[in-house]
């Protein structure tokens, strides 16, 4: 607060309800731009027939996009501010997912897929930071929480995407992903207004110049990055090739909406499991548990092709992947001063989108050969628990930041 005082019970409501709206911006930019292709693909692949390669060429298109738009993110919020960035985001992000259900040539949906990622970059950047600002408008004991819940969003739009779209390509055929992406941009464009509401009072001052720059401490976070990396590599595979997976084992369409459903309810709940958690760890130990999650949920698939072991499977995942995010966004905070922020985030934002690109070529490139998807799946299992590992080597600060 301001003069100092406390914040009361109906200052962490509204926190909360500004940061439920802005969770609308992940919904968008991660649960429709990003990781509704894993439903559609399927049967993509099968009406435009695609390798697994070209099909995992789409994700790269969206994760170079996103790369773009990780970089062009703390400029333009030097430029034009966070709220403009996160709203203006959100709005491109709606536009391209509708132009993705207007073509079929690889080069348009490569193009509409760059053009979602680097807009919901800039979402998500953007929002993390108006979410930071938030979370810091709290009591210490609810900040994880808080932050947690922006995060969060991306396990609605998983939910959301998981109930509806089987049934249409059930329904209509193959032939239907033109209306899942149309419907997904509508959905997108109608969300706009509504985050608007939640950024009204956020930090919306442009920053100055200087506070672009990282704090020299920034060096201390160098285990965490690495983590990350690694994470981004092995995250995208599955999240991109779990529903194929479960199609070519003979999955029905109650059987895919029962797997997204979980992993997308558990991502819901997963602050409220990991709040406390992120709050309280000031070194690695957060993340490397969340990113042990990951890895054995990314396992099981691979070990076993069981129905019930593909639900637990996507719990342990969608319980721990989206919140790896809060906990760097977490660390950022609780390694840098406030001005460092929008740099701290943006950097892990960088570093996350360059190597993210590399995981569904490499995942595609794998099960096109002879050990087909459960080899790219476990890979990049085995890239998540290296990571977990280097996780663990994230020292605390070494200082307290300046929170002013």
């Amino acid at each position: 607060m301001p003069d100092g005082s406390p914040p009361s019970a109906r200052d962490e409501r509204a926190a909360l309800a500004d940061v439920l709206r802005l969770a609308l911006g992940v919904v968008v930019a991660l649960g429709f731009a990003r990781f509704a292709y894993a439903l559609l693909l399927p049967a993509m692949r099968s009406d435009l027939g695609w390798s697994y390669t070209t099909a995992g060429s789409l994700n790269t298109a969206n994760a170079a996009g996103y790369l773009l738009g990780a970089v062009l993110a703390a400029p333009f919020m030097t430029r034009f501010g966070a709220k403009w960035t996160f709203l203006a985001g959100m709005l491109v992000t709606g536009v391209a997912l509708l132009a993705t259900g207007l073509g079929e040539a690889l080069p348009w949906l490569l193009f509409t897929r760059g053009l979602a990622g680097a807009s919901g970059a800039l979402t998500f950047t953007a929002g993390g930071v108006l979410a930071a600002h938030a979370a810091s408008s709290v009591r210490a004991s609810r900040s994880g929480t808080i932050l947690s819940v922006f995060y969060a969003g991306g396990g609605l739009g998983i939910l959301a995407t998981g109930l509806v779209l089987p049934s249409v390509l059930d329904a209509f055929g193959a032939a239907s992903w033109h209306v899942g992406w149309l419907g997904l941009g509508g959905l997108a464009l109608l969300a706009v207004p509504i985050s608007a509401k939640g950024i009204a009072g956020e930090a919306t001052k442009r920053p100055r110049a200087g506070e672009r720059r990282g704090s020299p401490e920034f060096s201390f976070l160098r285990p965490a990055l690495i983590a990350y990396t690694l994470f981004a590599v092995g995250y995208i595979a599955y999240m991109t090739f779990s529903v194929a997976l479960l199609r070519a084992r003979g999955a029905d369409d109650l059987q895919v909406t029962a797997f997204w459903s979980v992993l997308g309810l558990a991502s819901m709940i997963a602050p409220w499991i990991w709040g406390g958690l992120l709050q309280r760890a000031r070194g690695g130990t957060a993340l490397a548990v969340l990113l042990t999650g990951c890895a054995l949920g990314a396992g099981l698939p691979v070990l076993l092709a069981s129905p019930l072991l593909s639900l637990v499977s996507a719990a342990l995942f969608g319980a721990s992947f989206l919140s790896v995010v809060a906990a760097t966004t977490a660390l950022v905070r609780h390694h840098l001063p406030t001005s460092s922020w929008s740099a701290g985030v943006a950097t892990f934002t960088v570093v996350f989108a360059a190597f993210q690109t590399l995981g569904p070529l490499l995942s595609g490139w794998l099960s096109d050969r002879a050990g087909g998807l459960p080899l790219g799946l476990g890979v990049s299992a085995a890239l998540l628990l290296i990571g977990a590992v280097v996780a663990r080597l994230q020292p605390p600060p070494p200082f307290l930041p300046n929170s002013g």
